[in-house]
């Protein structure tokens, strides 16, 4: 439902910036439900498990790049950064290893594997079984790494606002709380790796690991549907500390003064320069 909202949104966009940011949401999201799609297919479905089992590990490895890439266009304050599309390479290889590495496992072989549930290794095929399950462990050391890369990017971020007086910060909450939700889910990943497979899939723990996730995936489509994922204004020139008022907007400069944004503004700010300024009441 989240992933077609962002998708519905994406005509409604106001700049190129906007529509990369929405893109990669969706892009998230799918990926998400998909991923999500694994478990079940493991326990009720293991002949089909076989044959979307590489995808499935693609799938929880791009989960941790996608969510940094969102960020990264989130944080963006020079338009010529870049993200670098390499981050993507290593889900990438490692899922063609194992679905090449598949092509020369008998079928039976690896629904033995999954009705083992990784009690026992086949003879031969003790690696395979080892990468097999490998997932957990590779989900939370791929989110260890890209949950850090988040945070230095966001304390960056902050930081370059704070030094350039040409900006005004606007700190929105819900991206801290963004933040904190994908730790417990870090969190959660670490408990998968450390319980076995069918402990976490018939516990508690699977029903909180769901219920955190849907919350991060409600928080982050909300806010940016409604515009308020932008951290910063941009202004044309430096501003004065006592022109700021306490919610992080401008006040309204006099009449002669015209203000430039080079960013589009969220629906708040038009709303109060359309109510304060009255734009179309001058010649």
């Amino acid at each position: 439902t989240c992933g077609s909202l962002a998708i519905m949104s994406i005509g409604d966009s106001q700049s190129h910036t906007e529509i990369k940011l929405k893109c990669v949401l969706s892009c998230y999201l799918f990926v998400a439900a998909f991923a999500w799609f694994g478990p079940f297919t493991f326990s009720y479905l293991p002949k089909a498990f076989v044959y979307l089992n590489a995808f499935i590990y693609l799938s929880f490895l791009s989960l941790q790049v996608l969510f940094y890439h969102f960020f990264f266009i989130l944080t963006q304050i020079n338009e010529n950064e870049k993200f670098n599309r390499w981050h993507y390479a290593f889900p990438v290889i490692i899922s063609l290893a194992l679905l090449i590495w598949s092509f020369f496992v008998p079928l039976e072989v690896q629904l033995d594997i999954i009705k083992a549930r990784n009690t026992y290794m086949p003879e031969g095929y003790e690696s395979y079984t080892r990468f097999f399950f490998s997932k957990p462990e590779m989900r939370f050391l791929y989110g260890l790494i890209y949950v850090t890369l988040t945070l230095f990017r966001l304390r960056k971020h902050y930081h370059t606002l704070n030094q350039d007086s040409g900006m005004v910060r606007k700190p929105q909450r819900w991206v801290w709380f963004l933040v904190l939700l994908m730790l417990t889910s870090l969190v959660n990943s670490l408990l998968g790796t450390l319980l076995p497979r069918k402990v976490v899939l018939e516990s508690y723990l699977m029903i909180f690991s769901v219920s955190i996730i849907f919350c991060q995936h409600i928080v982050i489509t909300y806010h940016v549907i409604r515009r308020q994922f932008l951290l910063y204004v941009v202004v044309s020139e430096p501003i004065k500390q006592d022109k700021t008022i306490a919610t992080g907007h401008i006040e309204p400069e006099p009449a002669d003064k015209e203000k430039h944004y080079d960013e589009p503004l969220t629906a708040k700010v038009f709303e109060a320069y359309i109510r304060k300024e009255k734009p179309y009441l001058k010649k």
